[in-house]
């Protein structure tokens, strides 16, 4: 009746926060048939604030996370066109702030494509199937004044694809790492 259900605890140590959390999914890709595709996940995360430092850490495991915007979905199963497997993710990232009204940030994240929990079929639903990792850089500042705020950030993210993959679609080979940078300006007006 619910796909989706998901648990959560977090805990306040004076100005720290930490938390984990898990999740069940279960779905019916197709009204062609009553089989389901499940997946759990787990994410656990820790944030410090050391006035003028902020440190907060993030990372999850997650199988069928598509909906998250992650690398991710399922593939029918090898022997069964019919029945599903869920690709698994793993998925990390840090941030470290320092600053008042003139704010310094530092992001980096990672990505991996863990390939499906069972032999796969020739049927893949998944976002990112074909690439094996992700990693991401991005430093900023922030200048700030009352209600009104302008920010830069450098972006720099590295995609590593796949050549090859075992037989449950997890990449084994790869090609060299894709790059891009991007430059980011913008401007806040809070009310």
């Amino acid at each position: 009746m619910i796909p989706d259900l998901q648990g959560q605890v977090q805990l306040h140590v004076g100005n720290h926060l930490i938390g984990f959390g898990g999740g069940y999914k279960s779905l019916r890709p197709t009204l062609a048939s009553d089989n389901m595709v499940s997946g759990v996940s787990g994410l656990g995360y820790v944030r410090l604030n050391l006035k003028p430092v902020t440190v907060k850490l993030w990372g999850l495991y997650g199988q069928n996370v598509y909906d998250g915007l992650m690398l991710g979905g399922y593939a029918t199963k090898k022997d069964d066109s019919t029945a599903y497997t869920p690709y698994q993710t793993l998925s990390a990232w840090f941030e470290l702030i320092y600053g008042g009204n003139t704010e310094f940030g530092l992001f980096a994240g990672y990505t991996q494509n863990l390939g499906a929990a069972d032999d796969i079929g020739s049927k893949v639903y998944a976002r990112g199937a074909n690439i094996a990792s992700v990693m991401r850089v991005s430093p900023r500042v922030v200048f700030k004044s009352g209600k009104a705020w302008l920010a830069i950030e450098l972006e720099y993210t590295q995609a590593t694809y796949a050549e090859t993959w075992d037989t449950k679609g997890k990449p084994e080979q790869t090609k060299d790492p894709v790059s891009n940078i991007r430059l980011l300006f913008a401007g806040y007006l809070f009310f």
